[in-house]
């Protein structure tokens, strides 16, 4: 049975990979899609045989419209503007661009669906371990768990499942998106709110925005979570429901996610040069851990542009022990990360270098919104623009364990447990946001980054050939 079930979890895994490989979307989360859309005809057919054809048809139409309003929802975001103040670097002019913040309607996802299901099975999995032998009678705090908390189709049970899922989703926005640290970081790059002070005022914005978007989100989470247990009780439908739940959350979801990374291969050649080019200009994007710098190596020795890493020139100063060298080692040190005039500052110097005219590879670079801003300006001004962003995706704990790993192998001073886990915070509010805008423009190439070096490898490479960026001709 476990060498099956093992073998069996391998297979979907390779199957998962292999989609994953396709740059269709991610496999695991389309596998777990098709298994519940499976359920699909089975479910409907069951209310048909039972109900009648009038009911079908009637189900059938609400769950369309479900759907409908689910997508409109999951798409619904309030866009918070935000603007970078300008800078003078000699004599040029940097920032002073404007993006947004967006905060989703639904920012908690399925989980808060999940947490209230799992919680509400507690006093059923207790009681049934407190059953009495034949012949007894049961305790009464027994039967009342059983009448009431065990199949789901009463109303008391609905209204803590209802109430439960609200104090879920509060729950894991406020521990997923933290007001003062947004604010603080805006602050630090000069970012601001226009009509809201920098600061404390900034962050108490925020939370006002956030507290009163996830009320509504709550309540929906609430009402599409009742839509199985509702339908259990007046059309007899069984527990595979297929309109409601998290089943209709999660096939929703990777269906919107797909969708749009179908559409962005789609409309990629109507971005990239008609002719193949080895010239590129690169960014390299992903968590601490997720292999970016080797890959961003070997990609920039393959298309044999520089390949320029923040974090390489801060580590050989380090090493070197140079006054830029103390001051990145205390930074990194703290968990933190280096400003944004000191990294600007080098990696204008070295793209402005002879080597970097027919292309570069960016790792570490740029981080923020407000580097993407600086980026922008200094290509603008050269006549360039970038030709394709590669994110790396890597789970949270696969980073946490090669970062461990790689300080144990490596020596690296700055890979301590806590700064690993506050890098890879900062990475998930300030540089994935980068990925939004990026997408915007179609030059996005999102690679599974687990896997052997030369799979991942020939991931990337396969994405960027897609886009008319080849490997130069032997000389």
């Amino acid at each position: 049975m476990i060498l099956t079930m093992t073998a069996g979890t391998g297979l979907i895994m390779w199957f998962a990979e292999l989609v994953t490989e396709k740059g269709i979307g991610n496999g695991m989360s389309i596998l777990i899609f098709t298994s519940i859309a499976a359920t699909f005809p089975a479910a409907m057919w069951a209310i048909r045989q039972s109900q009648g054809f009038e009911v079908f048809l009637l189900v059938l139409l609400i769950g369309i419209v479900i759907i409908a309003l689910i997508v409109f929802v999951e798409q619904s975001q309030r866009r918070i503007p935000v603007q970078y103040a300008k800078r003078m670097v000699g004599r040029r002019t940097y920032g002073g661009t404007n993006t947004y913040i967006p905060i989703k309607v639904n920012m908690a996802g399925v989980i808060p669906v999940i947490f209230s299901s799992s919680l509400l099975y507690i006093p059923a999995l207790i009681a049934q371990f407190n059953q009495p032998a034949a012949g007894e009678t049961p305790a009464g705090w027994v039967v009342w768990i059983n009448n009431y908390l065990v199949k789901g189709d009463h109303p008391l049970y609905w209204l803590m499942y209802f109430l439960l899922t609200i104090g879920f989703t509060y729950f894991y926005v406020a521990i997923t998106f933290n007001p003062t640290e947004v604010a603080d970081n805006m602050k630090k790059y000069g970012g601001f709110i226009p009509g809201i002070r920098a600061g404390r005022p900034t962050a108490e914005y925020l939370d006002y925005v956030l507290t009163r978007i996830t009320l509504p989100g709550s309540i929906y989470l609430g009402l599409v979570a009742l839509i199985p247990l509702i339908a259990l009780a007046t059309v007899n439908a069984n527990q595979n429901f297929p309109f409601g739940g998290t089943s209709i959350l999660i096939m929703v979801g990777v269906g919107l996610e797909t969708v749009k990374q179908i559409d962005a291969q789609r409309r990629a050649p109507l971005r990239r040069a008609p002719a193949m080019t080895s010239s590129a200009r690169l960014v390299i994007v992903g968590p601490q851990g997720s292999g970016k710098g080797t890959q961003g190596a070997r990609i920039a020795e393959l298309l044999r542009i520089p390949a320029v890493s923040t974090g390489d020139v801060f580590r050989a100063n380090i090493a070197e022990g140079t006054p830029l060298g103390e001051q990145v080692k205390a930074i990194t040190a703290a968990g933190d990360l280096v400003s944004d005039e000191l990294t600007g500052q080098i990696v204008r110097d070295r793209l402005s270098q002879d080597d970097a005219a027919r292309g570069f590879l960016l790792d570490g670079y740029p981080r923020n919104l407000h580097q993407v801003g600086d980026l922008d300006t200094f290509l603008n001004g050269r006549g360039e623009q970038l030709d394709a962003v590669i994110e790396l995706s890597v789970p949270r704990d696969e980073s946490m364990a090669r970062l461990a790993l790689r300080a144990t192998a490596q020596g690296r001073t700055d890979d301590t447990e806590e700064g690993i886990a506050k890098r890879l915070s900062i990475y998930e509010s300030e540089t994935a946001p980068i990925l939004d805008v990026y997408r915007e423009r179609g030059i996005v190439d999102s690679i599974d980054g687990v896997g052997t070096l030369d799979e991942i490898t020939e991931r990337i490479v396969a994405a960027l050939t897609a886009r008319g960026i080849t490997r130069p001709a032997a000389v």
